[in-house]
């Protein structure tokens, strides 16, 4: 990465540790004027619109001062996420995803292990699913996965059950897999028992990717948040087993919202899948033909 691209990157950081700002308050400071990705001062700071930083430098709590500590301990934790063989970008990297680009809150820093070209893949499908399925569902996934692999970079999100399921069948069938995770990436692997599992994601040459900075540990509502870029980074949301309310059905939702490709697997065994089959924007699916068939009159149609 370009050094410019790392300053930029750093100052981010640095903004984004003063409580009360967040995404898109620095997003709308390094948009407010053309040349302020290049002017990384405090100076250029002060000369701001935008309230809440305003306020923060008229309480003073941002100044010239806690401002160079901010940016002296962001440069540290950048460094050291380095040395972690951790990448940090932002939004304004030519490696950002061009599927997170247009959302009205995306993250202004992604956190990166392994292959970052994945980020912009030309064809993406999220695979999802409960974490207890039943062996008709878990037997379905483990065979549609190792059928799409070939043509898709398969998203999951390293949960048990489905999401386990599915990258081991890319991993094990030597192909790349993104997996997003609700912790900062020099965490301890959640689940547990799936840490050998992310190594392995990256040794095959997929990607770990958080939201989170390094040192976050896992909390239910981060693992909420990460089901929305499961499916963000994703051309299409296919769903193996959900019930009524689980954390596959917050992926389901923020898919509609994305206006995503959604297919389920069509069991009629599964009141789940039912339950979410009566909304005629979700496709019902049966194999991994049915798959290809949706996807690409979906590309057709983009």
């Amino acid at each position: 990465m370009e050094w410019n691209m790392d300053r930029l990157t750093v100052f981010i950081m640095s903004l984004l540790s003063f409580k009360g700002i967040g995404n898109q308050t620095v997003l709308y400071y390094l948009r407010e004027n053309k040349d302020r990705q290049k002017n990384l001062s405090y100076s250029e700071l002060k000369k701001t619109r935008n309230f809440k930083i305003k306020k923060l430098i008229n309480e003073k709590v941002i100044s010239d001062t806690s401002f160079k500590d901010a940016q002296t301990n962001s440069l540290k934790k950048f460094k050291d996420s380095i040395k972690k063989n951790i990448e940090i970008i932002n939004y304004f990297d030519d490696k950002y995803p061009r599927r997170l680009k247009n959302m009205s809150n995306r993250p202004v820093l992604l956190y990166l292990k392994g292959n970052i070209d994945l980020l912009n893949s030309d064809n993406t499908l999220a695979i999802v699913g409960t974490r207890s399925p039943n062996k008709n569902s878990l037997f379905w996934v483990s065979n549609t996965t190792s059928e799409l692999m070939s043509d898709f970079v398969i998203i999951s999100g390293l949960a048990k059950g489905i999401d386990t399921a599915v990258h081991e069948n890319v991993v094990n069938g030597l192909k790349q897999t993104i997996s997003i995770l609700g912790q900062g990436l020099d965490m301890p692997t959640y689940p547990y028992e799936n840490r050998d599992l992310a190594n392995k994601i990256v040794e095959t040459g997929g990607l770990l990717v958080s939201t989170y900075p390094n040192g976050t540990k896992v909390y239910s509502h981060n693992l909420a948040a990460r089901d929305e870029w499961q499916s963000a980074l994703s051309d299409g949301l296919i769903v193996a087993e959900t019930g009524m309310r689980s954390g596959t059905t917050n992926t389901i939702n923020f898919a509609l919202q994305q206006n995503k490709e959604i297919m389920i697997f069509d069991d009629k065994e599964l009141s789940g899948n039912q339950f979410f089959l009566n909304d005629s924007r979700i496709k019902p699916v049966s194999d991994s033909t049915a798959i290809k068939k949706v996807m690409s009159e979906r590309f057709q149609h983009d």
